[in-house]
């Protein structure tokens, strides 16, 4: 007969490792968004939090630069930017 593993070591494991996850999830997002507040083609993707490939106002919220001329890079105003729009007004630095 076999034995059963004792369901509360797994479970606290398991808690453990969602834990680890959730934190690593945290800190990467911080520093995704510290860097995002400077302008460039490489901040795109850490400005495009839901990874829909496009940034609406409430992503551009955390760059300053960028909202203020948000209206101005929506080259065709439908009321997000494109990486493409981005990437024209931001052209990537060295």
């Amino acid at each position: 007969m076999k034995e059963k593993a004792p369901y509360g070591i797994i479970q606290s494991l398991i808690y453990s490792m969602l834990g680890v996850i959730a934190l690593c999830a945290v800190v990467l997002t911080a520093s995704a968004v510290s860097n995002a507040s400077l302008p460039g083609a490489k901040a795109f993707p850490a400005l495009d939090r839901n990874l829909d490939g496009f940034l609406d106002r409430r992503e551009a919220a955390d760059s300053p630069s960028l909202m203020a001329v948000f209206g101005e890079v929506d080259t065709n105003k439908d009321g997000r930017l494109s990486a493409d729009e981005y990437a024209r007004a931001f052209p990537a630095t060295p």
